[in-house]
């Protein structure tokens, strides 16, 4: 059992913090640097034997971007300064899903600006409780457009949604990689999966590593959507929703041939992060800028 706190004395002298009624245990104790800790016997901690649980967005793809921010906020669980994007993205796609929802509900009629702008305000509300993070109203603005954009581009044309925010995951002999699909439309016994992403559509050429990562995602979800519910997936979808003028998807292909390739190269990853190698091999000068452990990188390497 450690104790802390941040020792506060009086003009006097006297301790303020802790407390007076603690003072009599805290002066007993030993500070932290002086400790022995040499004489304790600490039981060997068995191996519980239950698999990792990895997702490809939260765990994969993060560790792939930069190893020392998954040490940090995925292995180590502290909590990013810059929180803002991230409910950002988890309010437009929620929104989005309230969409889905209302039409699975055989209720088409429903999506209507006025409900749309009631879902966000629902969704905003909860999740800034939830999160103890706001975003200014400009921001909020945002992202309500990102939905009323999209559901504009839609024209009421909602007969080909199967499913939404649907759960999947691929069990390994050593972890199980799990993940959401945003949305499953089409008809017959052929669909095309579509994974929403809340920002600008990047240039397929600047960001080509990127899209790369992307596609490994859907085809992993693809290959799980035949394999699990008997359907043809015949194309694979990323739907940008901060695209404003053009055209807000890049659509992909499925080839199945190429999952074997795909599902053995996060084999590889997840291998490292089971293995703790959080080093970083290389510096990307576009996610360094603006991380919040970019002092602490600085100073260790």
């Amino acid at each position: 059992l450690v104790l802390t706190c941040q020792e506060k004395r009086t003009k006097r002298g006297k301790l303020s913090t802790p407390t007076e009624y603690f003072h009599k245990f805290y002066a007993t104790l030993p500070e932290w640097r002086a400790a022995n800790l040499s004489a304790l016997n600490v039981d060997a901690v068995q191996p519980a034997g239950i698999k990792g649980r990895y997702s490809y967005t939260s765990h994969v793809l993060l560790y792939e971007g930069c190893p020392r921010q998954y040490q940090f906020f995925k292995y180590w669980e502290f909590s990013p300064v810059r929180e803002g994007p991230m409910l950002f993205g988890q309010l437009v796609h929620q929104t989005i899903e309230d969409i889905h929802k209302a039409v699975l509900r055989e209720q088409p009629e429903s999506v209507t600006e006025d409900n749309i702008r009631l879902w966000f305000d629902v969704n905003y509300a909860n999740l800034s409780h939830k999160e103890r993070v706001y975003l200014a109203p400009q921001i909020r603005e945002v992202a309500l457009g990102h939905v009323l954009r999209y559901a504009e581009r839609k024209r009421g044309n909602w007969a080909d949604i199967r499913g939404t925010e649907v759960d999947v995951s691929l069990v390994r002999d050593e972890y199980i990689l799990t993940g959401k699909i945003d949305l499953i439309q089409g008809k017959g016994d052929t669909v095309e999966i579509v994974d929403f992403k809340a920002t600008p559509k990047p240039n397929q050429y600047a960001e080509r590593h990127l899209l790369s990562r992307y596609r490994r995602q859907l085809e992993i979800y693809a290959y799980l959507v035949e394999q699990r519910h008997g359907l043809a997936v015949s194309a694979m979808n990323l739907y940008y929703t901060g695209e404003t003028s053009g055209v807000p998807t890049y659509r992909f292909p499925f080839d199945g041939k190429s999952v074997d390739k795909t599902i053995a190269e996060v084999d590889a990853v997840v291998g490292c992060m089971e293995r703790k190698e959080f080093a970083v091999q290389e510096r990307t000068p576009k996610l360094c800028k603006e991380c919040d452990l970019q002092a602490f990188c600085d100073r260790s390497l």
